[in-house]
C-alpha cells in the first residue's frame, strides 16, 4: 500500500507558470508589484486595513514584537504548545518568556492562568497561538488585554482560513491594538513554498513594518522605480532605525496570490477530512482535539490531532509507520526545551496532555479510503 505522509503541500503549477515566466521575462522579480497586489488580496479575504508580506511565520512574529517595542527583560505571555518560532523571537529581542498553562480540550492558551500571570507580574505583551487552525474564543482575551492594557499578537501559522464565532475572519484584528502573523510555509494551508503575512488595522505600524522587513529602508527599490518614471530611477533613500532583510519576492507572491484563490475549498476539504475520522474512530480510547466549529467558530483543520492513553501513544504510532503510515506530535511543550530552562515552571495540564498527543495525516490528496485506512489501523490496535 502506499506510504500516506503527515502533510503534502498542493499546488497548481498549470495556473501560476505562465505569470512567473512573464514577470521573468519582465526583469523584476524581486519585492515589486505582485508582493502589492497579494498583500491587498489577503487584507481584503480576511477584513484587516494592511496586510504586510514577509519572508517567513517567524520574521512576522520577530517584526511584530518590535512593532509593540518588545526589548530586553519585558515579559511576554506565551504558550508552551507550538513551533519553536514562536518563542524563539522572544529571545531574539532579549525578551522574557512567561509560559502560560493551555486548556485541555483545545490545547489553547489558558485564559485562567494567563490572567493569574498577568496579576502575579508586569506582562508588555500576549502572544497566543491558534493551535492546529481551531480559533481561540478572543473576546475574554481582548476584555482582559483592554484591563491591563497589553498588546496582543495572534500567531495564526495554522489559522489561514479560520474564522472567530463572531464569523470574523482570523486576522482581521477586532482588538484595537493587535497584530496576527500567518505562515505560508511548504506544509500550510496556503503554501508558497515559505512566506509569511502580518495584518493590522494600524496605518503607522504597517508603515513601519514595511521599513522593518527592508533593513530599515524607507522606500522600497520598486516604490522608489515608482516615484522616478517621469525622471528617471530614485536612487535616494534614508534609514533612521535597524532593520533585517525579511522581504519577500514577487514569485512567491504569485503562488500566494493563486493559493488564496483556492483556500475557501482547501479548507472544506481539510474538514471534511476531519468529518471522516471522526467517523470512523469510534473506539473511546481516542479523542480528538477540540471540536470542528464550536460556537459557530470555523477552523482551519491544518492539524487533526488526537489524545489517547499515555501508556498507548507511542506504540500507537510505531504500529501505524509499519503500515506505511505516518503520524507526528505537535508538539514538545517549549519550556522543556534546555534553551528556555531560565523560564521554566511547572504547568500540569500541558506537561501530562502533549503525551497524549498524535497528529494524524491531513492534507489535499488524502482520500476518504486513505481516511478508512488509517482509521482502520488505529481501532485495530485498540481491539476495536
Amino acid at each position: 500500500m502506499k506510504p500516506i505522509q503527515l502533510f503534502k503541500p498542493k499546488f497548481e503549477p498549470e495556473e501560476v507558470l505562465g505569470d512567473i515566466a512573464e514577470i521573468m521575462k519582465s526583469g523584476w522579480v524581486g519585492l515589486g508589484p505582485k508582493t502589492e497586489e497579494f498583500e491587498n488580496k489577503f487584507a481584503a479575504y480576511v477584513g484587516a486595513r494592511h496586510a504586510v508580506a514577509v519572508n517567513s511565520c517567524t520574521a512576522a512574529l520577530h517584526l511584530a514584537l518590535k512593532a509593540l517595542n518588545i526589548t530586553e527583560g519585558m515579559k511576554v505571555a506565551t504558550t508552551p504548545m507550538t513551533f519553536i518560532s514562536t518563542n524563539a523571537v522572544i529571545l531574539y529581542e532579549k525578551a522574557n518568556p512567561v509560559f502560560i498553562d493551555v486548556d485541555k480540550f483545545t490545547m489553547n492558551m489558558s485564559y485562567d492562568d494567563l490572567r493569574e500571570q498577568c496579576g502575579r507580574t508586569t506582562i508588555r505583551a500576549i502572544m497566543v497561538v491558534h493551535y492546529a487552525g481551531q480559533p481561540i474564543d478572543m473576546e475574554p482575551f481582548y476584555a482582559l488585554a483592554n484591563e491591563f492594557n497589553i498588546p496582543i499578537i495572534e500567531d495564526a501559522a495554522h489559522a489561514a482560513g479560520a474564522r472567530y464565532k463572531n464569523g470574523k475572519a482570523v486576522g482581521s484584528n477586532p482588538y484595537h491594538f493587535g497584530l496576527t502573523c500567518f505562515s505560508f510555509h511548504a506544509v500550510k494551508n496556503l503554501p508558497m513554498g515559505d512566506g509569511g503575512m502580518i495584518t493590522t488595522n494600524l496605518s503607522t505600524v504597517a508603515e513601519r513594518l514595511r521599513r522593518l522587513r527592508w533593513l530599515g529602508i524607507d522606500k522600497s527599490t520598486f516604490v522608489r522605480t515608482k516615484a522616478g518614471e517621469s525622471n528617471g530611477y530614485n536612487w535616494m533613500y534614508n534609514v533612521k532605525e535597524l532593520g533585517f532583510k525579511y522581504h519577500p519576492n514577487d514569485i512567491t507572491s504569485i503562488i500566494g496570490i493563486n493559493q488564496l484563490e483556492h483556500l475557501p475549498a482547501h479548507n472544506l476539504h481539510r474538514r471534511q477530512i476531519r468529518r471522516w475520522y471522526e467517523k470512523y474512530i469510534t473506539s473511546n480510547r481516542v479523542k480528538f482535539v477540540g471540536l470542528e466549529e464550536p460556537d459557530g467558530s470555523v477552523s482551519s483543520c491544518h492539524i487533526v490531532a488526537i489524545k489517547v492513553p499515555r501508556s498507548s501513544r507511542d506504540g500507537l504510532i510505531e504500529r501505524l509507520n509499519r503500515e506505511d503510515i505516518f503520524p507526528g506530535v505537535h508538539y514538545y511543550p517549549n519550556h522543556l526545551y534546555p534553551i528556555f530552562e531560565d523560564y521554566t515552571r511547572h504547568m500540569e495540564v500541558v506537561e501530562y496532555e502533549w503525551e497524549r498527543l498524535i497528529s494524524l495525516p491531513c492534507h489535499l490528496e488524502l482520500t476518504k479510503q486513505d481516511v478508512q485506512r488509517i482509521s482502520q489501523a488505529i481501532m485495530d490496535f485498540f481491539g476495536r
